[in-house]
């Protein structure tokens, strides 16, 4: 079960999609280059690059779904008693599992980014790319793999975010937490005025009726 502040559900449907864009582009990348191969006995560097970081990014997002599988729910009232008051020990393995999500985050991310920035610098418009059958496979590769991208950066975003969050509710230093009335824990408020009776005894309001002397000036 995740805290309202997991962004797992988030990040889970954004990798869903990016796999699904990846066959796309999968496909994509393989046509051109079967028909450049079998044209010209050649294929575009980028084209191969671009399929290669697809396949790449198809066996990772199942890795990533296994993470989340993994990773423990956000909920505070399971932690043990006496269980020191810091992220890796309140949260065990969640921590582990964004950094494995994130190391293949940031991988896949340039790779896609550089693939993308490239084919996009060769093949700019219909004009440079061709109006034929290839020219629109060649813009179709540019457009998909520019989604990619864009995705996968906010599934980064969201994992960041929660980093953040993970780190804000275990955070245990000055200033954590809710502050507690001093009357609603059942102690006598200390900063409550303190009003003096006739002949010397006071009371303070909040010290449940509690009465205090005061000393006769001298």
């Amino acid at each position: 079960m995740f805290h309202n502040y997991s962004y797992v559900p988030h990040r889970r449907a954004l990798y869903l999609l990016i796999w699904a864009l990846s066959v796309a582009e999968l496909g994509l990348t393989a046509t051109r280059i079967h028909f450049t191969r079998k044209n010209f006995s050649t294929h575009e560097s980028i084209v191969a690059e671009l399929l290669v970081t697809s396949i790449l990014t198809i066996l990772w997002v199942p890795l990533t779904l296994i993470f989340h599988r993994s990773a423990p729910g956000l909920d505070t009232r399971n932690t043990a008693p006496g269980t020191a008051n810091t992220p890796h020990s309140r949260f065990p393995g969640r921590f582990g599992g964004l950094h494995h999500e994130s190391s293949g985050n940031i991988v896949l991310w340039i790779m896609w980014l550089v693939g993308a920035a490239i084919a996009a610098h060769t093949w700019p418009t219909h004009a440079a790319a061709g109006f034929t059958h290839q020219g629109r496979i060649l813009l179709a590769i540019v457009g998909v793999a520019f989604t990619v991208f864009g995705l996968l950066t906010l599934a980064k975003v969201l994992a960041l975010m929660e980093y953040s969050a993970i780190g804000v509710s275990t955070y245990g230093g000055p200033g954590a937490g809710h502050a507690t009335r001093p009357e609603k824990a059942g102690y006598p408020a200390t900063n409550a005025p303190t009003t003096t009776a006739p002949g010397g005894a006071g009371y303070a309001p909040g010290t449940n009726g509690a009465t205090t002397t005061t000393a006769p000036a001298v």
